[in-house]
């Protein structure tokens, strides 16, 4: 448990810090929409929170002064947004109102500093995700437009 908060920090320590340093690809997303390889892929020396992502779900290296983290962001469990011709469709519970999305394959890949620093000055989240699952789902933060509250 201790770890999994290790990981949670240093992804609020990222969206907290500063940007100048990220790769020139990256949208400030979490994704830059390419889930390809990268030929200098070193997962041997990966700090002890980074290690406990799950294999086959994610695909954690470091490249640089970043750990990189590609992921489909598709779960390990069962849930009713499968949909009901997967075998990992679960029911809803009783009164559940499940909306009409479904859990689709996409391609995310997210940088992190491996010396992250805090920021100078505060800012809101970013749309789109802002974290990333042990199991490779990522989070995305409360908003439903730029500061708009759903």
């Amino acid at each position: 448990m201790r770890n999994f908060f290790l990981v949670l920090l240093t992804f609020f320590l990222v969206s907290c810090g500063d940007n100048e340093n990220l790769p020139d690809n990256f949208d400030g997303s979490g994704t830059d929409g390419n889930n390809g390889g990268n030929s200098n892929n070193n997962s041997s020396n990966l700090p002890l929170g980074f290690t406990k992502f799950f294999e086959g779900y994610t695909d954690v290296y470091i490249s640089g002064d970043y750990v990189i983290i590609e992921t489909t962001g598709v779960p390990n469990h069962s849930s009713p947004y499968w949909g009901t011709g997967h075998s990992n469709y679960e029911s809803p519970n009783n009164g559940m109102v499940v909306n009409p999305n479904r859990i689709t394959t996409q391609n995310f890949k997210f940088y992190i500093p491996l010396s992250p620093t805090v920021a100078s000055s505060v800012s809101s989240t970013p749309l789109g995700s802002i974290g990333v699952s042990l199991s490779g789902v990522p989070f995305f933060n409360q908003y439903g437009g730029p500061n708009n509250q759903p």
